[in-house]
């Protein structure tokens, strides 16, 4: 194969995946901000209209970058008494909340407020709350770029994500909570509602606290109750993403009634009927763990893939499509987004296995169940290892060599997990309390025997943004190889059928 007939095959590729080439344009104005009006000067050339379309999506993606920015809503450098709604729980310290009102300690009047504001908090008094909580606390304002943050710390990343001041509070201990004070009502508090409900309803199951914390994250995504050794031990061990429900949770619910359906495939009417059914599971799913950002998002992943499976064409840029299309509507409701870790892991994540594993399937050829089940299970965990470990690193400082270990055992057993606490919910039963309880003790001894290991992982990485840019450059090196390498196979594996 000559290096042209490659590059004209990839280019045809692309031409098939139009929301590829619509997602990148978009993404570059996203990321560039003010930068991409040196992009206007492509207008001016004949030779280069073509790209017209593309220039305006890249600007386009600039201004509501730009646009999506919050305002400083509240005087800086200075000590308030905020009445705040609790919005989302970003992490144990940081909370993102709607200003209600606010007024500038030693004067008297107050302001009505209006727009969104960091809070940091203690994690003592951050635990009595809730979401959709009001508050009435002192804080102290300021920048949340102040004295030019680094740009790998947690407050860079929130300000990458629109946040433009942060209320500090103080005097933690006359805190007022008001849980009553304003109702929020809306599809979110109606999840968050029937979120708590199955919480209630798994304790029933009688597991240990330890266990139970867990659970609740994996299954409502009540990460509150995770104990902070536990916490840190699944991230060590690599497999702190399932205590985050996320794509993985949603593509085992979407697996699993896909394969359950599978009979409606044979009648055209009746796979629409499925794929609907299946898209409502899924949103029912999110509605059950509190319809959470992250799980939204997936949610729409495969809520888009499920239609796509209605097309006629099944060709792998089809896949990708799909996968940028979904994207591009995230991005194009919040642009922030793209700066989210979640968001940067799921779609990594989902993009290695598109890439990488149908050509492993080719190449590969395994008959027997088992041994096929474990080298994929293998092989899934290390492409998504290998796309999602500069942004581990760059993120959280720190890599888990044995993730890939304790990744084959957790995606064995988390469908279990899943799916034994699912039909509890439905049918309390005994019986589904002893599977779980198995199921976390398999996992538990295995992550303890593994994190024993020598070399288990490192830890306080420093990860510039620079190691980041060419870490992705080499993936993508890696990539180019791997398709040269699958269209060379392909072309012999032809050969070999026409002779």
């Amino acid at each position: 194969m000559t290096q042209d007939t490659f590059w004209e095959q990839i280019i045809e590729k692309i031409k098939l995946a139009p929301f590829v080439r619509i997602t990148t344009a978009f993404i570059i104005g996203i990321v560039m901000e003010w930068f991409a009006l040196v992009f206007l000067v492509l207008l001016f050339f004949r030779k280069l209209s073509f790209l017209r379309v593309y220039v305006v999506i890249v600007l386009l993606g600039a201004l509501l970058r730009i646009g999506e920015r919050e305002p400083k809503i509240m005087p800086s450098e200075c000590m308030t008494v905020s009445t705040l709604r609790v919005d989302e729980f970003l992490s144990r310290n940081y909370l993102s909340c709607s200003l209600i009102a606010y007024s500038v300690a030693g004067e008297k009047t107050v302001h009505e407020g209006k727009g969104r504001i960091l809070l940091e908090l203690d994690t003592l008094y951050s635990a009595f709350l809730d979401r959709y909580d009001t508050i009435r606390l002192k804080t102290y304002i300021e920048d949340i770029n102040k004295d030019k943050i680094d740009a790998n710390s947690y407050r860079a990343s929130l300000e990458r994500k629109g946040y433009s001041q942060l209320a500090i509070c103080y005097e933690e201990n006359e805190i007022e909570i008001a849980r009553n004070l304003e109702p929020y009502k809306g599809l979110k508090q109606l999840a968050s509602d029937i979120q708590q409900r199955c919480v209630e309803h798994l304790n029933g199951l009688e597991l240990s606290q330890k266990d139970m914390g867990i659970l609740s994250a994996m299954i409502a995504g009540e990460r509150e109750q995770v104990d902070k050794k536990v916490r840190n031990m699944y991230v060590e061990g690599g497999i702190s993403h399932v205590l985050a429900i996320s794509g993985l949770h949603v593509g085992i619910v979407f697996l699993f009634f896909n394969l359950l359906l599978k009979v409606m495939d044979r009648w055209y009417r009746m796979k629409v009927c499925k794929t609907v059914l299946i898209i409502l599971l899924l949103w029912g799913y999110a509605f059950i763990t509190g319809l959470s950002p992250s799980v939204c998002r997936a949610t729409l992943m495969f809520s888009l893939f499920a239609v796509g499976s209605l097309s006629e064409i099944h060709s792998e840029m089809h896949r990708y499509n799909i996968l940028f299309a979904s994207a591009f509507l995230i991005l194009l409701v919040r642009p922030a987004l793209l700066f989210d870790v979640g968001f940067q892991l799921s779609y990594l994540s989902v993009l290695a296995i598109l890439f990488f594993i149908p050509k492993i399937e080719q190449v590969v050829r395994i008959r027997h169940g088992v041994f096929r089940y474990l080298f994929f299970s293998v092989a899934v965990t290390v492409v998504v290892q290998l796309f999602t470990a500069p942004v581990t690193l760059y993120s959280f400082g720190q890599f888990s060599f044995v993730s890939v270990l304790n990744n084959v055992v957790v995606t064995t057993l988390l469908p279990v997990i899943l799916f034994a606490s699912l039909c509890y919910m439905a049918f309390p039963v005994g019986f589904f309390s002893i599977i779980i309880r198995f199921a976390f003790d398999v996992i538990n001894y295995f992550l303890e025997i593994t994190l024993q290991l020598p070399c288990a992982g490192v830890e306080e990485v420093v990860f510039y943004l620079s190691d980041l840019f060419w870490s992705f450059f080499a993936i993508f090196l890696i990539m180019i190889a791997v398709e040269i390498s699958y269209m060379a196979f392909k072309e012999k594996q032809l050969l070999k059928t026409n002779n």
